[in-house]
């Protein structure tokens, strides 16, 4: 295929990964609630899940098309966006994002230790299907963790508030025609999406000489972190901009802990050493920063938005200049 219908197939990708998404997250709390569900049970379920969907269906369809260290790659380069990206925008616009909201420290601490979690089962150069079922096992040991916390009235968690409050999305379907139709819609084009964007990106980047694996540290990446950055702007702008740190560090514990997981049930994924002498490193010392923000109680001002957004900046010149030479 022609470069043209490549990036069209790669960019229409995006765009039906991220509506239907949104699709599959709406009627599936729909239904939820149509049922009787109880709230807190779907957010942590249903709309945990759904927020990282887009990573998910790239990162699987990635292992199934035969190139599974894009799915590791997406994993980290979404990370290191998030934090860095995600966070460095709304703090270089808006400046002063407070990290004194409850609930910010545990859930740094979870983030970093996952961070180190996976590192580690990646240490022998497969993250294989023991190390997935681990990294789930985990995952469901923090939903239930914070299940528990969401029933004590004297605790407030951003992370479990914005996880049920999916009842205040617009336009949630109400009939049952509208929400079979976006369960359907979000079903079916959700791996679809996932197809369009791994062909069309893999095939830039053999017509390009780029090697797989910076596609997903990179363009996979960004196109993924969308609904975060977009999400963290929206937050920053109505006065709730600490909101977007919740988002970020929920966001890479589920990249990890579940997209990370499925995909090594779904295949094995080899781990380059590529990630070992750069990224793996870049998204332990990005999480780590921003615990250590929080910890020090300090303020993301403009400054350090400025630092984040040049420092991404760095890392995807550098990749830049290390693929092209």
């Amino acid at each position: 295929m022609s470069l043209p219908i490549l990036f069209a197939l790669l960019l229409g990708g995006f765009v039906l990964l991220l509506v239907t998404a949104d699709y599959l997250i709406r009627g599936a709390a729909a239904l939820a609630r149509k049922w009787g569900v109880p709230k807190l049970l779907v957010g942590l379920t249903i709309v945990a899940f759904g927020t990282s969907a887009p990573e998910l269906a790239v990162s699987v369809d990635a292992v199934l098309e035969g190139q599974p260290d894009v799915a590791l790659a997406n994993i980290i380069g979404s990370n290191i966006a998030n934090v860095l990206l995600i966070l460095g925008v709304p703090a270089l616009i808006f400046g002063a994002i407070g990290v004194t909201t409850p609930g910010l420290r545990r859930n740094a601490i979870v983030a970093f230790a996952a961070t180190v979690l996976l590192i580690g089962l990646s240490w022998d150069g497969l993250v294989i299907l023991r190390d997935g079922l681990i990294l789930l096992a985990v995952l469901i040991l923090y939903l239930l963790w914070l299940y528990r916390d969401a029933r004590k009235p004297e605790i407030a968690d951003p992370q479990i508030a914005e996880l049920t409050d999916f009842e205040e999305m617009e336009a949630m379907p109400h009939s049952w025609l509208r929400i079979a139709g976006m369960i359907l819609i979000g079903v079916i084009g959700l791996p679809l999406g996932g197809v369009m964007i791994v062909k069309g990106g893999m095939g830039v980047a053999y017509a390009a000489g780029v090697p797989p694996a910076v596609v997903g540290l990179t363009l996979f990446a960004l196109g993924t972190s969308l609904p975060e950055l977009a999400a963290s702007v929206i937050s920053a702008a109505r006065g709730h901009a600490e909101v977007a740190i919740g988002n970020v560090l929920g966001s890479n514990l589920f990249n990890i802990l579940a997209v990370g997981g499925i995909a090594s049930m779904v295949g094995d994924i080899p781990v380059t050493q590529q990630f070992f002498a750069v990224e793996f490193w870049l998204m332990l010392g990005t999480t780590g920063l921003l615990a250590l923000l929080i910890f020090m109680r300090t303020k993301l001002n403009r400054f350090i938005g400025f630092a984040m957004l040049a420092g991404y900046a760095g890392y995807i010149y550098w990749l830049a200049r290390l693929t092209l030479g």
